[in-house]
């Protein structure tokens, strides 16, 4: 009998259904209160996995889109700061009251600095640059720290309820 991508395919899912055991625990009371427990902590790490890779592939998007999208966001933060820094001008400058123009003055010097920073993006690649490779840093060590959560319920589960039908593939 000739070797086919049929006989492959074949071969390949009942060594799949081998592996993940579909007879069950063998000596395991599936229902006790740990197991249960640790059986939803794996649900919601598998969750927390497919969250961080979701978030991963999101931040890995090409580069110049995300530089384009995170000047246009640098655009629109430098305008409305500059909106909301004439508007507060406005009131500080009609305020008699000395704790109110005190308050003002803050919140001007805070915007202020809310337009520095758009306008250094928006002058700055390099810096736009870093930004963006801190973010993927981020993705990357959230999905580290889910696939190891994972891997740890994981165990949980195999201790708690004696059962090794998880497949160990996060």
């Amino acid at each position: 009998m000739p070797f086919s991508l049929r006989t492959a395919a074949v071969s390949g899912a009942l060594c799949v259904l081998a592996a993940t055991g579909t007879a069950g625990p063998a000596s395991a009371d599936s229902s006790s209160p740990e197991c249960v427990t640790a059986t939803a902590q794996v649900a919601a790490a598998r969750t927390a996995v497919a969250d961080a890779r979701a978030a991963l592939h999101a931040v890995h998007r090409p580069m110049g889109q995300v530089v384009a999208d995170e000047r246009k966001a640098a655009r629109t933060e430098v305008r409305t700061s500059r909106e909301a820094l004439r508007e507060q001008q406005r009131k500080a400058a009609r305020t008699h009251d000395k704790a109110e123009r005190k308050a003002l003055q803050a919140q001007i010097k805070a915007e202020r600095a809310d337009i520095r920073h758009g306008s250094r993006l928006l002058e700055s690649r390099r810096a736009l640059l870093a930004q963006v490779k801190a973010d993927r840093k981020a993705a990357q060590a959230a999905l580290a720290t889910a696939v190891a959560a994972l891997r740890d319920a994981r165990a949980a589960v195999e201790t708690a309820c004696g059962d090794t039908t998880e497949p160990e593939t996060p």
